[in-house]
């Protein structure tokens, strides 16, 4: 597992032997995001393989959608955004959203 975020809020996931990944923006936290997933997906790459990646919403929240959900796309690596010390802000539920009325044609969470 890889946790993607500022380290003061990525430190506490060190104690269950994630790889903590130091990203302050969205556009560190895509280069990250990107380079994870090439080197899953791809055997011929060398490097740290991940099945879960753990973002923090605030840097999901500043990446463009369309990049996030190229990144995010597939069943390898999972990635999961979840709330900061600042609380929920919304785009994990947004992200349900979208993917539910992908599933069954309504949004049923609304």
């Amino acid at each position: 597992m890889a946790v993607i975020g500022p380290t003061d809020v990525t430190s506490i996931f060190r104690s269950t032997g994630a790889t903590i990944l130091h990203a302050d923006t969205g556009d560190q936290a895509l280069v990250l995001l990107k380079d994870i997933k090439r080197k899953t997906l791809n055997s011929d790459v060398s490097g740290e393989k991940y099945a879960v990646v753990v973002i923090l919403e605030k840097l999901v929240a500043d990446i463009r959608p369309e990049d996030y959900e190229k990144v995010s796309f597939g069943s390898l690596p999972a990635v999961i955004s979840v709330p900061g010390f600042e609380g929920a802000t919304g785009v994990s539920m947004n992200k349900l959203a979208r993917l539910a009325e992908k599933a069954i044609g309504s949004n049923i969470l609304n």
